[in-house]
């Protein structure tokens, strides 16, 4: 496994993590009815893991590059990540937020969060998993 493939297991596993703690996150606001405590740590703990995450797509495009424009590409993932989902999800969903139940106005965008992070960190690691290994070269 090179360097760059040990990498993008790394950000999938993250990407699963953010995913999972995001979920945990609604979740307990959801049974819990009140912000403002485990909610706040599974949050935090999910923001840190995606942000993680979102290196890896920049890393993936830049497969087979120099070594610095694979960095540049995991540097500039997570504000292009962040602004993906300030503008991209939260303005897309805004509208619905308060025809939502149980208080969870304002969580759309967190679940859809956390489903991207699961389904593609997911993804991700079932093919890092099921790649074939080849032999070494006998050369």
């Amino acid at each position: 496994m090179t360097g760059t493939e040990r990498w993008l297991a790394i950000t999938a596993g993250a990407g699963v993590l953010g995913g999972v703690a995001w979920t945990a996150k609604v979740v307990t606001l959801w049974a819990t009815g009140t912000e403002g405590g485990l909610d706040q740590l599974f949050f935090g703990v999910g923001f840190a893991a995606l942000l993680l995450a979102a290196t890896g797509p920049g890393v993936w495009l830049l497969r087979g590059r120099p070594v610095a424009w694979r960095v540049l590409g995991g540097v500039l993932g997570p504000p292009l990540g962040v602004l993906i989902f300030l503008v991209g999800v939260q303005g897309a969903v805004e509208p619905v937020n308060p025809a939502l139940p149980f208080g969870l106005a304002g969580e759309v965008g967190i679940v859809l969060a956390a489903l991207a992070g699961v389904v593609l960190g997911g993804g991700r690691m079932v093919r890092v998993v099921g790649d074939r290994v080849s032999a070494p070269s006998a050369t």
